[in-house]
């Protein structure tokens, strides 16, 4: 693939993968990633894209992969998608903008999961509300229907499902850190996580430092003890009782998504539709 103007995205000299962005002969703005390490993560992340793409899941279009060849190096082209990441987005949103954000993001996992994937990855850097507003899609989650905005990208550790893959520490799943069989309900924990830096700035204790014996004991695990002062404002009705039920509503999601067996965990389609319920309340 031809390109012109081609600037470095990623200055991380650790990175496994160097990220350019560039025109090609038509116009479009491109990613441009090209491997640096022996470990086929770019291959990986192709062979998910095509599917995905087939799917019409909402992430990034793949327009070419080339593999290896002398001394040019793996290389994946694929659709730049103008936007805020949602770490940059939540500095200027409205709490119900920021949930809804996390809505959309589950939709799209269901989504995935209904094809046999799993993103293994979800962080606020790998999630883009995109600039323009009729860039969305609408997604069906049993019989309800979500128009969701957000796109997910980075899919270089994303795997079908019951295989170990890399993952970023502070957004694993429980079974990602002991090592355990993934499954639907891996993301849905990484999904809880950010839900709880959203609400209160913050990576949850127990997130940060992992141990068996805290992941089963719920005082690590639950809301703040401010949870009331930080949230109440944000909602639309002056009831102080609706306020503290919605509250205990959210706090009951993120607990039921933290549980550490994956098979007793939230499911995803139950997690959207109880987010939604809450979304609605807030201004």
């Amino acid at each position: 693939m031809f390109i012109k103007g081609k600037k470095r995205l990623n200055e991380d000299t650790s990175s496994t993968t160097k990220v350019y962005l560039g025109e090609d002969s038509i116009g479009r703005e491109v990613i441009i990633k090209e491997d640096c390490s022996e470990r086929n993560l770019l291959e990986q992340e192709a062979k998910t894209l095509t599917s995905l793409n087939k799917g019409n899941i909402r992430c990034p279009q793949m327009y070419e992969f080339v593999k290896k060849y002398k001394d040019k190096p793996t290389t994946l082209y694929m659709e730049y998608i103008r936007g805020k990441t949602l770490d940059k987005y939540i500095e200027i949103a409205t709490l119900k903008e920021k949930l809804k954000v996390i809505l959309d993001v589950a939709c799209i996992i269901y989504s995935m999961n209904g094809i046999g994937y799993k993103h293994c990855d979800l962080k606020p850097q790998n999630i883009i509300i995109p600039n323009e507003s009729k860039d969305y899609s609408i997604i069906k989650v049993d019989d309800q229907y979500f128009k969701c905005n957000a796109k997910v990208i980075d899919f270089d550790i994303s795997r079908a499902y019951g295989s170990q893959g890399f993952h970023t520490k502070n957004y694993a799943s429980f079974e990602q850190r002991a090592n355990l069989p993934l499954g639907n309900e891996t993301d849905v924990q990484s999904l809880a996580i950010m839900m709880y830096e959203i609400l209160f700035n913050e990576i949850p204790r127990l997130a940060i430092n992992f141990s068996n014996t805290n992941w089963s004991d719920r005082t690590k695990i639950a809301f703040p003890d401010n949870k009331y002062s930080i949230l109440a404002k944000e909602h639309s009705s002056s009831n102080e009782d609706n306020i503290k039920k919605n509250i205990y509503t959210l706090e009951k999601l993120y607990l039921e998504s933290m549980i550490a067996d994956r098979e007793k965990r939230i499911k995803i389609n139950v997690f959207i539709k109880n987010l939604k319920k809450v979304t609605e309340k807030l201004k």
